[in-house]
């Protein structure tokens, strides 16, 4: 492979000086930039990435981005397996995954995605900004909202019952918040409602306490340590805080999308979202009102998963896996009649009646205690005709439509 910035515009070649052109903002780009094939080798690097690894004056190309970049996380709980891995095996883009640079380098951010010819990955190294680079108090912080709260920092992750008392609210609150500088005066109504007390000063202690927390006990004043004051309130440095909420929404969007398209790697893209999905939104938190929307929205796109892939196993006859799926949507959407209805459906459908009539018995009982009222369809309905009670979405007929197409060439 041609190293990107090498090929010569000729007079009037459009393609070569569109090669020119990007072969110099590959050059020039401020971060770093390496191509990286399926063999996880770097073929082409910019000078940003030479000078962060300690290399100005070598060719880190034929390397590994594993052993160069440190991509292949060790952290159970971090994000699966080398990026480049993660962008060819499933399509979607992945930004800014904390890793720890090999040779003492310091920490810095992995994104890539993948390049059109599908064979290659482009990687961006990106550093953290001087002001917060970890001698100073700050460093990169990936925090886990989907699931239980989990702060995860280059210096270790930060636990302890804080994250359950008024700096955790706080921290939740700005995650919640997190596309906007939030006034003092709604934090304070956030985390002490109706209170007379809660005064500006309560709440830039309280800001304090909450850098403290996340930086380990260190006292670092002139650092952030990913949160930012600006006009009269505060708001997360995205410089330096990575949200695992967001990784899950541009992956979900993505998988999405790329059913809608009937693109091939559509199911695979659809899975891959789904495993990022790792509960609600900051589920140890169930009755935050400010939390909700947020909530909402991500619940939404895990169920939009949960019916595309049930749609696409059904659109094959894989009635148990179908019946997977919608289990899990189910378990979402307790009082849904139509998901209800869908998964006794499949239960019959498969032959299994003993479960269908318990799963049906559950959904008429929390109907009767929560809201005092019997499910609109009858199991008789479903028994005459279990088929005709598995309605498709409106996306999930056009995939099976176009499934049978493909079938009859």
């Amino acid at each position: 492979m041609q190293h990107v910035g090498q090929s010569a515009a000729a007079p009037g070649d459009v393609i070569g000086l569109t090669q020119s052109v990007l072969g110099a903002l590959f050059r020039d780009f401020p971060n770093g930039l390496a191509v990286v094939n399926r063999a996880h080798v770097l073929e082409a690097t910019n000078p940003a990435l030479r000078a962060a690894l300690g290399l100005a004056g070598e060719a880190p190309e034929g390397g590994t981005c594993c052993s160069l970049l440190g991509c292949r996380r060790s952290d159970p709980n971090g994000p699966p397996g080398c990026v480049v891995d993660r962008v060819l095996r499933d399509g979607a883009p992945v930004r800014d995954v904390p890793v720890e640079l090999p040779n003492g380098h310091g920490a810095a951010w992995l994104s890539a995605s993948l390049l059109d010819s599908g064979d290659h990955a482009i990687v961006e190294l990106r550093l953290p900004p001087p002001e917060t680079e970890p001698d100073s108090g700050g460093a990169l912080i990936r925090v886990r909202v989907l699931g239980r709260t989990r702060v995860e920092t280059a210096r270790g992750t930060r636990e302890g019952p804080w994250l359950e008392q008024r700096p955790g609210q706080l921290l939740k609150y700005l995650i919640a918040e997190r596309e906007r500088a939030v006034p003092i005066e709604d934090i304070a109504e956030a985390i002490w409602p109706g209170a007379d007390f809660a005064t500006p000063n309560t709440v830039r202690h309280l800001v304090h306490v909450l850098r403290k927390h996340i930086d380990g006990g260190g006292a670092h004043p002139s650092a952030s340590v990913g949160i930012t004051s600006s006009r009269g309130g505060y708001a997360l440095d995205r410089r330096v805080v990575a949200i695992d909420a967001d990784e899950f929404a541009d992956a979900a969007n993505a998988a999405l999308d790329a059913f809608a398209r009937d693109q091939p790697a559509a199911p695979e893209m659809l899975e891959a979202a789904l495993t990022l999905y790792g509960g609600d939104f900051l589920a140890d938190d169930p009755y935050a009102s400010w939390a909700q929307a947020e909530r909402e929205r991500l619940r939404s796109l895990a169920e939009g998963l949960l019916r595309a892939l049930a749609d696409l196993a059904l659109a094959q006859d894989d009635l148990g896996a179908a019946t997977a799926y919608l289990e899990v949507l189910a378990d979402l959407e307790a009082f849904d009649e139509d998901v209800q209805r869908r998964l006794i459906s499949l239960s019959l459908r498969e032959g299994r009646r003993s479960r269908a009539l318990r799963q049906y018995q559950a959904f008429a009982l929390r109907l009767e205690r929560t809201f005092g009222e019997q499910p609109s369809f009858a199991m008789a309905d479903l028994i005459r005709d279990p088929a005709a009670d598995v309605p498709l979405s409106s996306a999930g007929r056009w995939a099976r439509e176009q499934a049978v197409r493909r079938s009859l060439g």
